[in-house]
């Protein structure tokens, strides 16, 4: 493993921050189930049924891109445990302290991101 290039207290405020973005994740997670079981009033007007289906499925993708944040977020708290964090997938190189504090569960570097997005759009066209 690579030595650490971050000091002790940048990776604690990194802890702090990632901790902080899960309960919030969680919070939000809760909110969107209440809200949907509080939609439950079945209607008979069509309008409104298709109405009220858009908005269900509108909370279900909010509530699985929160469940995908919540994954990464549990991710970057485990890689920050076995001294990972702050290191990309695709180059092994250290991830930019700006990146980390714009997305602090992230796990590429921009050359990394580019990297990545390069291969996916040969793999796909």
């Amino acid at each position: 493993m690579k030595a650490h290039p971050f000091t002790s207290e940048f990776l604690e405020a990194m802890r702090f921050h990632l901790v902080e973005l899960r309960g919030e994740l969680l919070n939000q997670s809760l909110r969107l189930q209440q809200d949907l079981r509080e939609r439950d009033n079945f209607s008979s007007d069509e309008a409104e049924q298709s109405s009220q289906m858009i908005q269900e499925y509108q909370l279900y993708i909010t509530q699985k891109r929160i469940r995908q944040l919540l994954l990464e977020v549990d991710s970057a708290l485990a890689r920050l445990e076995s001294g990972n964090f702050g290191f990309c997938e695709e180059t092994g190189e250290p991830i930019e302290i700006e990146r980390l504090l714009l997305m602090p569960y992230t796990r590429l570097s921009a050359e990394g991101a580019e990297i990545r997005d390069t291969a996916q759009k040969r793999l796909l066209g």
